[in-house]
């Protein structure tokens, strides 16, 4: 996945393979969820 970050606009780079994280540039990288911690396990890969 390339995207630009919402807050600055620099390019961020994510590369996964069977919902596993492969690299992350720039590595300070956060993420965000937008499923409920409670729907997390309904399907695991999605969250």
């Amino acid at each position: 996945m390339d995207a630009p970050c919402l807050d600055c606009g620099e390019p961020v780079q994510v590369r996964m393979r069977d919902g596993e994280v492969l690299e992350v540039d720039p590595p300070e990288v956060v993420g965000y969820v937008a499923v409920p911690l409670y729907k997390w396990f309904e399907n695991i890969a999605h969250a």
